[in-house]
């Protein structure tokens, strides 16, 4: 009992002591803004004494607290990521609150090309002299970079004024000094860049709608870009005052392989537009038979020495088919055209490619051969006329053929070839046809007809009257024997065959004979005997009654012999 009232009593003996500490106990109080009055967040207060240091970090608000001082002097320091913004001394707690604005800028800086054009998309880059600032921004769409929180120049970590620039491809296209001593600043970079707008006319001075390469080449710079239809445009390029002339090529394809049509220096320090004369020209193929007319629907093979066949087509209603544009052949050489009918190639030539513009023509060679044309038995067909008609262009030739022989011009390869007799088309097929003499057999004119009359067992029927129509006309009224019935036809016919008893009508065939025919008139239920058809039942019957009977007559002589036993 004695001992926990000694300790109440020295507890009530503290508690003035503790009250008077307390309410001795001061805090700094710093509040930074910036240069609008705005509160400053995210910097670091320091104060430091001997042997002691506190630091403290403003908050949205602005303020920073530190609450461990005792009286005295101290060195306060307003920081930014290790950046010394501001410093001052202090006596404490007489100052017991400070406010100061942070020396720190928002620099806007607009990057114009040489036109004064805004140019976005690019970097700048913001370098202090000390390099304890080093960032780089972004051009917008206006082509201004924003740099926020630039420390003054007048920092001694900051050491001066700041530079700034911009590089394209490892070049400074631009640059300038800065020295920001306001809370906002903005400064403007000149960039040496340029945009330049390329056509291509020909040696006349005519817009060309090629398709090609462009290369623009100076140093280490390179920048290319398709040209379509003849124009191409360059946009941000480092002007020629930077990197010198660039050495500008054209190049088109021909057979997937680079073909270099213009090379020249051009000196490009201003916005401007420049116009090409490429060594090209444009082609066009017109293929005229011997007698000048055009000739369509024939093939173009188009080639050049180095570069293979690197295009190909077929010639419209004019004869005329368009390569397009190509290279001179000062360039890559002269230009190989084939004709071609099908798959046959009938013509190969040989072209130089000056000018602008070539229409080159095509004169074909017609290739004359000479005909014979027999009948089935291989005799000469005469009074007939002859046609060759050209399966891709239609060309028709006509020629009379004079006991069988005939001659004609054509394109060599496949034409159809058709024979006319009395007026009817007795061959018609198409033929691969060269200079090599032809020789045609028409086997649907004078061919034989084979008429044959049989019984069920395969054996000619004699003596019935046979009657052959074609057309409608009697050819042969005879009588059938032990071999078939001949006859030639002069032509196609629809033929009718009557086989008659008397005057009963047994049998007919009808058919449609084109070339050699076997006609067979079959009596599937008859059998001949002599010149007589008997029906086949009938003869079984017979058969079988002389087997009975026979069969009945050793009966009676098998009993007969028994008996007489």
């Amino acid at each position: 009992m004695k001992t926990t009232t000694l300790t109440l009593l020295v507890i009530l003996l503290m508690l003035p002591h503790v009250t008077l500490s307390q309410s001795q106990q001061q805090v700094l109080t710093v509040l930074v803004t910036t240069g609008d009055g705005a509160p400053r967040s995210g910097l670091t207060v320091t104060v430091q004494a001997e042997n002691f240091r506190e630091t403290a970090v403003t908050n949205a608000t602005g303020y920073a607290v530190l609450r461990q001082l005792s009286p005295g002097t101290y060195q306060v320091t307003v920081s930014l990521q290790n950046i010394e913004l501001i410093r001052r001394t202090i006596s404490f707690p007489e100052t017991s609150f400070i406010r100061e604005v942070a020396p720190l800028s928002t620099l806007y800086a607009k990057v114009v090309d040489t036109a004064g054009k805004p140019v976005p998309n690019f970097f700048v880059n913001l370098l202090s002299p000390t390099g304890l600032v080093s960032v780089s921004q972004r051009t917008n769409s206006t082509g201004v970079a924003v740099f926020r929180d630039i420390p003054f120049s007048n920092i001694s970590s900051i050491g001066g004024v700041y530079r700034l620039s911009t590089v394209k491809q490892g070049i400074i296209i631009g640059s300038v000094e800065k020295s920001v001593e306001k809370y906002v600043e903005e400064v403007t970079i000149s960039a040496g860049l340029v945009n330049a707008n390329f056509s291509l006319v020909d040696s006349q001075g005519v817009r060309m709608k090629l398709s090609a390469s462009l290369s623009l080449r100076a140093g280490n710079v390179t920048e290319s870009v398709d040209v379509v239809d003849g124009f191409a445009s360059v946009t941000q390029l480092i002007s020629s005052a930077i990197v010198g002339s660039y050495n500008t090529s054209l190049s088109v394809k021909l057979s997937n392989k680079d073909v270099v049509v213009y090379n020249s220096l051009l000196n490009i320090d201003a916005y401007g537009s420049f116009t090409l004369s490429p060594d090209v020209g444009e082609l066009v193929i017109k293929v005229l038979d011997p007698d000048g007319n055009p000739v369509k629907g024939v093939g173009i093979l188009v080639g050049a020495s180095g570069y293979g066949n690197f295009t190909s087509g077929v010639t419209d209603q004019q004869g005329q088919f368009s390569v397009g544009i190509v290279p001179l052949s000062k360039v890559v050489g002269d230009y190989q055209l084939s004709v071609f009918r099908g798959r046959s190639r009938i013509q190969v030539e040989q072209l130089s490619l000056s000018e602008s513009k070539v229409i080159k023509e095509v004169k074909l060679t017609l290739t004359k051969t000479s005909f014979r044309i027999v009948d089935y038995t291989g005799s000469p067909l005469s009074s007939a006329m002859l046609s060759i008609k050209d399966t891709v262009t239609g060309r028709t030739v006509n020629t009379t053929i004079a006991a069988g022989e005939a001659s004609a011009d054509f394109f060599p390869g496949p034409n159809e070839v058709s024979v006319t007799y009395r007026d009817r088309v007795v061959f018609q097929k198409v033929l691969e046809l060269s200079s090599e003499p032809q020789e045609i057999r028409v086997t649907s004119v004078n061919f034989p007809l084979s008429i044959s009359v049989l019984d069920s067992l395969g054996q000619f029927v004699e003596g019935l009257r046979v009657k052959v129509y074609g057309d409608g006309r009697e050819l042969l009224n005879t009588v059938s024997g032990s071999s078939p019935l001949k006859i030639t036809l002069e032509l196609p016919a629809d033929v009718v065959v009557d086989v008659f008893s008397g005057e009963n009508l047994l049998a007919r065939e009808r058919r449609y004979a084109a070339g050699p025919e076997d006609v067979q008139i079959r009596f599937v239920d008859m059998v001949a005997l002599g010149n007589v058809l008997l029906p086949i039942q009938l003869l079984a019957s017979v058969f079988l009654a002389a087997i009975l009977a026979c069969l009945l007559a050793a009966a009676f002589i098998i009993t007969r012999s028994g008996k007489q036993r």
